[in-house]
């Protein structure tokens, strides 16, 4: 087999195991900032992109007020017993919300809402005997 001599070649490989919390905490955390990123532009009144115009809002305006929740496996965490959602003023109070959530996932507390959920969905995979 012949490759091109400008290809840097090295013998490192892709590790054979990830830890699930750490990897469960950095997927949310991504999609936290993302929804940050849209919010941020929202507030400017910048255009939001095609792609991000196509991402599920995490949040929303009742009565005058905001609510956001924080979504895994497309449902909400519950992020206190019976408490699904944030409420808050304006946008700016979101995104100080998606923040401080997203320090909270970060610092573990939400690991084990995680794995119920991860368990949940890895159960509709498997095959009914």
């Amino acid at each position: 087999m012949s490759l091109d001599k400008s290809l840097s070649l090295v013998s490192a490989t892709k590790p054979a195991l990830v830890d699930r919390k750490l990897a469960r905490r950095s997927r949310i955390t991504s999609r936290i900032q993302t929804q940050i990123q849209i919010l941020e532009k929202v507030k400017t009144g910048e255009a939001v992109t095609r792609e991000e115009r196509r991402l599920p809002k995490w949040w929303w305006m009742e009565n005058g007020t905001y609510f956001v929740s924080i979504f895994y496996t497309r449902k909400p965490i519950e992020l206190a017993k019976g408490k699904w959602a944030i409420h808050c003023k304006n946008i700016d109070a979101i995104i100080d919300a998606l923040k401080s959530v997203s320090k909270t996932i970060g610092e573990g507390e939400f690991d084990a809402a995680m794995e119920g959920m991860a368990v949940k969905v890895r159960q509709n995979f498997k095959k009914s005997a």
